[in-house]
């Protein structure tokens, strides 16, 4: 037979079952609560080491409910399960990375800053800078970064929603001091992008707090000194310049996003720094009272009269009062104190007129 007409060899054996894969994707919110949760932790290690991809995934599923519903039976093998949670993130086969992905989000969810150690590139496991640890596998943040970057929709919108839930659960200053400006300089465009967004979310996240602080009148952590903690101070004032660096390097790059992103978070870190000024220039509270941003403040020409002359000292009253939201301050004997300045010009008495 020549070689044109050889037929094409086609696999042999029972075709592959279909599976349903939306019984995997199923919302945190309807996952039911385990009869025996123990049990099902005892062997969910095995499910997770399946190489039968629909196995690995029902192990991810039970891991998704035991974090939802009972996280301290959960909690005595995190550690084992987020090694294989990372791997499966890494799948090439979409059904199972994304299960993982979602997997990532409950158990992130479930721990909150208790997790935050499975998201350093370095931890108590001996993990290097690079984000590599004894067996060579990334850290969670690594993964997600780069799956968030990939042109695979169906896996790209679920690693972003785990990343800004990560940004909305836990803490924003400490990833962004910690993990995101470490990844300003990533080789791969497309994780920069990714990673402008993040700091974007988390300064913004970081200013809302620390806004519902003020609102609630809770009072910032102070040092003996009586400077602010970097515990308590947001991300866009304890990290504001390495802030700008990165939105700096973020708004000449290649990607369209990332400069999108670049330009939001100098608009953010501008009008944090606008507002922090004009609440240590006394200007805040002018401000609250008419409702009006600094700038307009500052652009405001208030028309004061201070009279010092002996005659306002010897008994002029000042009265306040609003004239087109205007402060005037009048006298009743204003002309009468006026007329004794310009009298006592030449006898060289100091007096003063101050214009605002």
């Amino acid at each position: 037979m020549a070689p044109t007409e050889a037929a094409a060899i086609l696999p042999t054996g029972p075709e592959p079952e279909e599976v349903d894969v939306n019984q995997f994707y199923v919302k945190t919110e309807s996952l039911g609560a385990l009869a025996d949760p123990e049990v099902e932790a005892a062997a969910l290690l095995p499910q997770l080491d399946s190489d039968v991809w629909t196995v690995a995934c029902g192990g991810l599923l039970v891991a998704r409910r035991l974090a939802f519903h009972h996280p301290d039976v959960l909690l005595g093998t995190l550690d084992a399960v987020v090694l294989r949670l990372r791997a499966h993130m890494n799948s090439l086969r979409s059904s199972l990375c994304k299960t993982a992905l979602i997997c990532c989000a409950d158990v992130l969810r479930a721990y909150g800053d208790a997790a935050f150690e499975f998201l350093e590139d370095e931890s108590r496991e001996g993990r290097q800078p690079d984000g590599s640890g004894p067996t060579g596998a990334p850290s969670l943040m690594h993964t997600l970064l780069h799956k968030a970057a990939l042109d695979k929709r169906f896996v790209m919108d679920e690693a972003k929603r785990t990343l800004l839930l990560i940004i909305e659960r836990l803490d924003p200053d400490a990833l962004v001091r910690e993990i995101l400006l470490a990844r300003v300089e990533s080789k791969n465009d497309k994780v920069r992008a990714v990673v402008a967004m993040c700091l974007r979310e988390a300064v913004d996240e970081s200013l809302r707090r620390a806004e519902e602080h003020a609102v609630r009148g809770t009072e910032p952590e102070t040092d003996a000194d009586g400077v602010e903690s970097e515990a308590s101070a947001s991300c866009a004032a304890t990290e504001g310049d390495a802030l700008l660096r990165a939105a700096a390097s973020f708004i000449n790059d290649r990607q369209p996003a990332a400069r999108e992103h670049a330009r939001r978070l100098l608009e953010t870190l501008k009008r944090s720094h606008v507002e922090r000024a004009d609440v240590e220039n006394g200007g805040g509270r002018m401000a609250d009272a008419r409702g009006e941003d600094a700038g307009e403040i500052g652009r405001r020409q208030d028309r004061q009269v201070v009279l010092t002359s002996r005659g306002a000292r010897d008994g002029a009253t000042m009265e306040e009062t609003d004239d087109d939201d205007e402060d005037v301050f009048v006298s009743s004997r204003a002309c009468a104190a006026r007329d004794a300045w310009l009298d006592d010009r030449r006898n060289n008495t100091r007096r003063s007129i101050w214009l605002l």
